[in-house]
């Protein structure tokens, strides 16, 4: 999960260092649900806090992995100033303190700078991002579907209830340029049973096949150039393979994978060159 470093700092307004390593105090997480006061989702406490060194931005690793909870993607689209995006939070308004439920705003992006960037609330009597809303997502759709692009980082606190403030807007810290870091930090975390290497991409840099021994999947890793990896994709759910192995099987010019299941059967997976795959069993 991601969050503002701010979120576990003992005095944000001084410092918002924090150390890596368990959380300070116990801390509990829950995610897929949008009203606290129902049930559902997925609650977990976190085991490991990972600070990014010079942004106002946390990885934090659930004890209990969300593996029922689908997590947003990632966009690797940089904000553009004077586009609207879309942020998320449980942080006071404009009328409640504390509301009890998910609630969202249209904001504008304005001056942009190395790691984080402006906002505005889209209508000047808005209110944008309130106490509360530090690390709140700020999305974009992509695809049709939500990708982010920013955590909540400070506020202003303009039209917040009784805030009185003289000055509007809030300031994200952006996520779009760090993929690398946050995939590289998620592999070094997963307990892997096995790997498979080969440029399944096709962009000149070698990727990762993963087995995550915890939950069985496969994952796919594209590797950056430097050495970081990107945050790893599904390939497969649920299925106990061994025994991977990478190559060019078909001839094609692009690598193939190979696995045997948990019946003992050996199945090939044909590489399109793009990180996608489509299965067949060989001799088929």
């Amino acid at each position: 999960m991601l969050a503002a470093k701010s979120c576990f700092a003992d005095k944000p307004s001084e410092s918002i260092d924090i150390p890596a390593g368990a959380p300070k105090d116990k801390t509990t997480v829950t995610v897929g649900r949008t009203d606290p006061s129902t049930s559902g989702g997925h609650t977990s406490d976190i085991s490991e806090l990972v600070p990014h060194p010079d942004r106002d931005l946390v990885m934090a690793r659930l004890a209990q992995p969300a593996t029922t909870i689908t997590p947003v993607a990632l966009s690797s689209q940089a904000p553009v100033t004077g586009e609207q995006l879309t942020i998320a939070g449980y942080g006071r308004t404009s009328t409640g303190w504390g509301p009890v439920k998910l609630h969202t705003a249209a904001v504008t992006v304005g001056t942009i700078a190395a790691t984080g960037f402006d906002i505005a609330a889209k209508s000047p009597s808005d209110t944008t991002a309130c106490k509360g809303d530090a690390g709140a997502p700020a999305l974009r759709t992509e695809n049709g579907k939500p990708a982010l692009v920013a955590l909540g980082s400070r506020s202003w606190q303009d039209h917040c209830l009784d805030a009185n403030a003289a000055k509007a807007g809030a300031y994200d810290t952006r996520t779009d340029d760090i993929r690398g870091w946050i995939g590289t930090h998620i592999l070094r975390r997963l307990a892997v049973s096995q790997t498979a290497s080969a440029d399944f991409t096709s962009d000149g840099v070698g990727d990762l096949v993963v087995k995550d021994a915890a939950a069985g999947d496969l994952l796919l890793s594209a590797g950056n150039k430097g050495g970081s990896f990107s945050v790893p994709k599904k390939l497969t759910g649920g299925w106990d393979f061994t025994e991977t192995t990478a190559g060019d099987f078909t001839g094609d010019g692009k690598p193939d994978l190979t696995a045997r299941n948990a019946s003992g059967d050996l199945l090939l997976w044909i590489g399109e060159g793009s990180g996608n795959f489509s299965r067949v069993t060989p001799g088929s």
